[in-house]
C-alpha cells in the first residue's frame, strides 16, 4: 500500500485546499485592518507575508525582522524515485547561485 492509501490522508489533502482561499482571505483582511490602524500588527507566515505587503502596502506597512520560529519546507517524492537525485543536484545549484541569493534578499529579506 503506498503513502496515503486507506488512510484519512487524501482527504485532509483535499481538506486543506478548500481552506486555502479562507486563509488568504483572512491574512488580507488583517493586512487590509494593520493599514487602517485598525490593529497594531499581527503574526503569519514572514515569506507569504513580506510578499503579500510588497504587492500592495510596501510604502504603509513593513515586517520587522523578528521571527518566532523557523519552518522547513519539504518535497514528497516516492520511495526510490529516479527523479531524487537530479532534483537534489538542482536544488543545491540553485541555492548556492547568485539569483538565489538575490531573490532571498529581494523577496524575504535574508
Amino acid at each position: 500500500m503506498s503513502a496515503g492509501q486507506g488512510t484519512a490522508v487524501p482527504q485532509i489533502s483535499r481538506d486543506l485546499s478548500l481552506l486555502a482561499p479562507l486563509f488568504q482571505k483572512a491574512v488580507e483582511a488583517a493586512i487590509k485592518e494593520c493599514n487602517d490602524a485598525g490593529i497594531d500588527a499581527f503574526v503569519y507566515d514572514r515569506p507569504l507575508l513580506v510578499w503579500s505587503i510588497d504587492q500592495k502596502y510596501a510604502s504603509t506597512l513593513q515586517v520587522l525582522d523578528t521571527s518566532f520560529d523557523h519552518q522547513d519546507y519539504a518535497v514528497a517524492l516516492a520511495n526510490g524515485s529516479a527523479l531524487r537525485e537530479p532534483l537534489n543536484v538542482t536544488m543545491l545549484s540553485i541555492m548556492e547561485s547568485d539569483w538565489w541569493k538575490q531573490a532571498l534578499f529581494r523577496d524575504l529579506r535574508e
